[in-house]
């Protein structure tokens, strides 16, 4: 994940699903996942946090897709409703 340009590493039409987005490594991560062209689904436990990550992204990767979800990715009900 080098390039920084759209789908040039083969992740345009993923989707990577990133647990505790609010946090600087997941951020990140995140962030370049988008550069390469991956739908991204963020989920996290603070909306408010939640929010401004997704806004942080958007600023960065304005074509990308962001789709956010309230829960804590250690429970098994979360991830799974998030996931459906």
């Amino acid at each position: 994940l080098q390039s920084g340009r759209p789908g040039v590493n083969g992740l345009s039409g993923r989707t990577a699903f990133i647990t505790g987005a609010t946090g600087a490594i997941a951020e990140a991560c995140a962030l370049q996942l988008a550069r390469d062209g991956a739908r991204l689904a963020l989920m996290a436990r603070r909306a408010d946090g939640l929010a401004e990550t997704a806004a942080r992204i958007r600023a960065h990767v304005p074509d990308a897709q962001v789709h956010t979800f309230i829960g804590d990715g250690t429970e098994y009900q979360a991830v799974a409703a998030a996931v459906r």
